[in-house]
């Protein structure tokens, strides 16, 4: 990866994930200090799993994972420890990959606020 874009998306406080075809393939700092997975290719997270342990219910979790890209989205958090999670997501474009999406995961909608559109 190693684009800009790449290296906005490391510098922000909001937990990113990048995937394809509903597998991880890196996540931002925050996301490790949110979730307890280190920043490195994350070749066996789920991301329909990820969102439904969030409390994240299909058939929304199953759209995100398909790569459906919308600015932001509240979903109430049903079971979960937080009232509502706020998701962004976009396709990441970068030299080498097609079919990759951005997905933020934000807790408040402060943390949202920080989070780049990038286009």
């Amino acid at each position: 990866m190693g684009s800009r874009e790449f290296s906005s998306v490391a510098a922000v406080p909001c937990p990113a994930l990048i995937h394809r075809d509903g597998i991880a393939e890196w996540g931002n700092q925050a996301f490790a200090e949110r979730f307890g997975i280190l920043p490195t290719p994350l070749k066996n997270l789920k991301l329909r799993e990820l969102l439904w342990s969030l409390g994240v219910g299909d058939p929304l979790a199953g759209m995100i994972a398909g790569g459906a890209t919308f600015e932001e989205c509240q979903v109430p958090a049903s079971g979960s420890k937080v009232s509502a999670l706020y998701l962004r997501q976009m396709a990441f474009a970068d030299r080498d990959a097609t079919g990759r999406h951005l997905l933020w995961i934000a807790e408040t909608t402060d943390s949202m606020a920080k989070v780049p559109i990038i286009s």
